[in-house]
């Protein structure tokens, strides 16, 4: 009986034990363990490339939502009579009863804006004579 009750011990063992008693079963285990770790790293890489694109069409779709309602907003504006009064004013040169109207030549506006530009470009002429002589010359000539 005693003979009986040690084989049942031996049978009752666990899979894992009967394996990791051979060479060929621990390197089975390992193999087995690293093709899961290498399935998990690679599905958790495959999940955050997911989300990434994800995300990037969020953005795109909000850009894409920001853009749509700037040009209903246009399309309001272009219907309304206040922008066809403006565009009648600039394209056709018309003015309401009262007002006048000026047509200026794009080389004259031109000429005129390059004046300006020149005009708020200049750099003050720094002096280079001497500071006393600079006060020497506020004293005689005065102001």
């Amino acid at each position: 009986m005693k003979f009986n009750r040690r084989r049942k011990q031996e049978d009752n063992r666990g899979l894992f034990q009967k394996a990791t008693e051979s060479w060929l079963g621990v390197v089975f285990l390992l193999f087995l363990s690293g093709l899961l770790l290498y399935n998990i790293v690679k599905s958790i890489m495959i999940t955050s490339e997911k989300v990434e694109i994800l995300n990037q069409a969020e953005r795109e779709v909000s850009g894409l939502r920001l853009n749509n309602l700037e040009l209903i907003t246009l399309t309001e504006y272009m219907t309304s009579d206040e922008y066809l009064e403006t565009e009648a004013r600039n394209r056709l040169n018309l003015s309401k009863k009262g007002e006048v109207s000026f047509v200026i030549p794009e080389e004259i506006l031109e000429k005129g804006i390059s004046e300006v530009e020149e005009i708020l470009n200049e750099k003050e002429e720094v002096s280079s004579d001497e500071n006393w002589m600079i006060w020497y010359d506020f004293f005689i000539s005065g102001i």
